[in-house]
């Protein structure tokens, strides 16, 4: 695809796998994180969370994969960047891979 520029690329037109890269550090350090509440609406209900799985597709840093694992969800993160794999907080319940939306080498 060629370099592009940040400031005047389109994203939709910039290579996934390292659209981010430079901003990797950047985006670990200032990206807030998604409201607790929000994690928890989404789990509302769902009993046994040690039995469910979930796949976080374009995980990036792994935000909201950290908080539903914090919550005893088994999460799969997808994340085509390899640095914002490598900048991914770890936790137990957090398996990191590498992979698109269009390819997540994901069962069914």
């Amino acid at each position: 695809m060629g370099e592009t520029n940040l400031e005047t690329t389109p994203l939709h037109q910039m290579n996934p796998e390292s659209r981010f890269s430079e901003l990797v550090a950047d985006y670990a350090k200032y990206r807030p994180s998604y409201p607790a509440a929000a994690i928890d609406k989404i789990l509302e209900g769902l009993e046994n969370r040690g039995q469910l799985v979930a796949a976080d597709i374009g995980a990036g840093t792994g935000i909201s994969s950290r908080l539903l694992a914090q919550r005893g969800v088994q999460v799969i993160a997808i994340e085509p960047n390899t640095q914002m794999r490598q900048a991914a907080t770890t936790h137990r319940l957090v398996e990191i891979r590498d992979g698109t939306a269009q390819q997540t080498n994901l069962p069914g």
